[in-house]
């Protein structure tokens, strides 16, 4: 269904904080740098009851702290709690995005809820760092009531999407995307080593995870085709040469939809994946597929 987000610079700028409103929607999303927090104390939206995102890197790896503010007797809401987190030791979150209902009405039965879901959301995409020690209690909730805050969560994921965030959603990924960091946890290792002559040596390592093949930096890949080895096959590393040095080690992960794929790759030839791929006690891939 079509829809119009307004994106509200409140200094001027792209870079700084931004409102993010749509006519007729309850829910607000505001994204504001750390450094810029106390500038918005006295905004009366900040003062109400919401749920809060602290955005940052944490080794390198994108990481999302999930959690809650309420309203308080010292006039504070949701910024008041965001607040608190503005200290070193918390120092790897760099932008907080703050989701507040226009009309008010989020008690803490909703709070509750609310944190529990965008930690499960969170987790489940596995796109980011869960900074979160233990997952927020669900808390007592009626259909209704969830009912009514799946708006509140569907709008707050396409919000941040909108602004290039996306922790709550698994990334689709597609036959020769490549990664920037190779990431091992949760998957099969599989290995393919190939001897030959010059060019058409091959020892690479490749990561079995979610129907997905993917051959990881540092692999050796053959740099000379086979004889008989098909254009696809020449085209598909001719369009990442980038990604393999002169010495044919791959300079980062990429990712095929099919063993073979990824053996093709790897060995510069037309090949059986099935039978090239190799499981680290020595078995092929076929006595497992």
């Amino acid at each position: 269904m079509p829809a119009t987000f307004n994106l509200f610079l409140l200094d001027g700028t792209a870079e700084g904080a931004i409102k993010c409103s749509t006519r007729g929607q309850d829910t607000i999303v505001y994204r504001i740098p750390r450094e810029d927090l106390n500038k918005y104390m006295s905004n009366e939206d900040l003062k109400k009851a919401g749920i809060y995102f602290l955005v940052g890197k944490i080794d390198g790896k994108k990481a999302i702290y999930v959690g809650q503010g309420n309203t308080r007797k010292n006039g504070n809401g949701v910024l008041g709690r965001v607040l608190e987190h503005k200290k070193p030791t918390e120092a790897y979150w760099k932008t907080a995005f703050i989701l507040i209902s226009n009309s008010d009405w989020i008690t803490a039965t909703e709070l509750n809820y609310l944190e529990n879901q965008f930690c499960y959301l969170a987790n489940s995409a596995g796109e980011y760092y869960v900074v979160n020690a233990w997952d927020p209690s669900l808390g007592k909730v009626s259909d209704e009531t969830r009912v009514t805050m799946e708006p509140f969560i569907e709008y707050a994921k396409l919000a941040l999407k909108l602004q290039g965030y996306r922790p709550f959603e698994k990334r689709e990924i597609a036959e020769g995307d490549s990664q920037s960091s190779e990431s091992e946890a949760g998957g099969i290792m599989l290995s393919l080593s190939l001897d030959g002559d010059d060019g058409r040596k091959a020892n690479a390592r490749c990561l079995y995870r979610d129907e997905k093949f993917i051959v990881l930096k540092g692999s050796l890949v053959a740099t000379v085709p086979s004889g008989s080895c098909s254009n696809a096959i020449k085209n598909k590393r001719v369009k990442n040469a980038g990604l393999v040095d002169k010495k044919g080690i791959l300079k980062q992960d990429i990712i095929f939809n099919s063993p073979s794929g990824a053996a093709a790759f790897v060995s510069y030839a037309n090949c059986n994946g099935k039978i090239l791929w190799k499981l680290e006690d020595g078995r092929l891939l076929k006595e497992i597929l």
